[in-house]
């Protein structure tokens, strides 16, 4: 039987995968692009595997939420790519 992962413990394990990820690059590559993608993987996991914090389905039923979380991690990734980052 499968552990169902919360939101909480995903977003805080994806920010101190995405800090040493971009720590990393800062030191080595420098790379405005991988950064860009370091930023966007929040979203592209979200838009795979939508998952959403519970205090969300007190306003919106789970069709609504999983449409509501795909549609800002589309956005998120825009923005991740739309910020230029430089080193």
């Amino acid at each position: 039987m499968k552990k169902k992962i919360s939101f909480r413990t995903f977003f805080i394990l994806w920010f101190l995968g995405a800090m040493v990820l971009m720590l990393l690059n800062g030191y080595t590559l420098q790379s405005s692009l991988l950064q860009s993608l370091i930023i966007a993987s929040l979203g592209i996991i979200l838009l795979i595997h939508p998952m959403w914090p519970e205090s969300m389905e007190e306003y919106l039923d789970e069709p609504n939420c999983k449409k509501m979380i795909r549609m800002l991690s589309a956005i998120e990734i825009v923005v991740a790519f739309l910020i230029k980052t430089e080193f």
